[in-house]
C-alpha cells in the first residue's frame, strides 16, 4: 500500500487495529468521530486533526505532516474515582505506544498487554510517525463527568499531489 496524505486514510487504520486489540486491551466501544454519549467503557474515538502539505519537488510530489486525535473515554467517575481514572491512564498510554511501535521503521516488536507488535511505518501508509503527545483531561456528557485522556499522533508521508 502506498503512502497517504490523508488522515482519514490514517483514521480507518487506527480502526481497524483497535478492533484486532480491542479484546486484549479491553476496549468496548471504537468510532469514527467524537461522541456524546459513552455507553459501554472504554470507548475509543478517532478524529482526523490536521493535514499539512508542500511540494517537496517539481514532479508533484508532496511532503505530508498530519495529526490524528485518539479520544479515550471512561466511564462516570462515580464508579470509582480513582480507580477509573488510573485504569483509563493506563489503557490510554498503552495505546499510545502501541501505535508509536506500529509508525516505526525499524525492526521494532514488542509486547503490550499480550499483543505482539511490530513497526511497519502503519502498514507502508506513512514514512515516519509517532504518539506524539497525551493530555488527560475530563469532559461533561449530559450529568457525567467522564474521564477523557487525548493521544495526539503525528505523522509524515511523501505523496504525489494527488492519490
Amino acid at each position: 500500500m502506498p503512502t497517504t496524505h490523508r488522515a482519514s486514510v490514517i483514521s480507518d487504520y487506527f480502526i481497524r487495529q483497535l478492533k484486532l486489540i480491542a479484546g486484549q486491551f479491553g476496549i468496548k466501544q471504537i468510532m469514527y468521530g467524537d461522541t456524546n454519549i459513552v455507553g459501554a467503557a472504554p470507548i475509543v474515538c478517532i478524529l482526523p486533526a490536521v493535514v499539512g502539505r508542500e511540494f517537496a519537488s517539481s514532479s508533484a510530489g508532496t511532503r505530508n505532516s498530519f495529526e490524528v486525535n485518539l479520544l479515550v473515554y471512561s466511564t462516570s467517575l462515580r464508579e470509582g474515582m480513582e480507580t477509573v481514572q488510573r485504569n483509563l491512564d493506563i489503557l490510554t498510554e498503552d495505546i499510545g505506544d502501541y501505535f508509536s511501535v506500529k509508525a516505526s521503521g525499524l525492526a521494532l516488536s514488542t509486547t503490550l498487554r499480550g499483543v505482539e507488535v511490530t513497526g511497519d511505518l502503519l502498514g507502508g501508509l506513512i514514512t515516519q510517525g509517532l504518539s506524539s503527545r497525551t493530555e488527560y483531561d475530563f469532559k461533561v456528557l449530559g450529568d457525567e463527568r467522564m474521564r477523557m485522556n487525548r493521544i495526539i499522533f503525528t505523522a509524515m508521508s511523501r505523496t504525489g499531489l494527488v492519490e
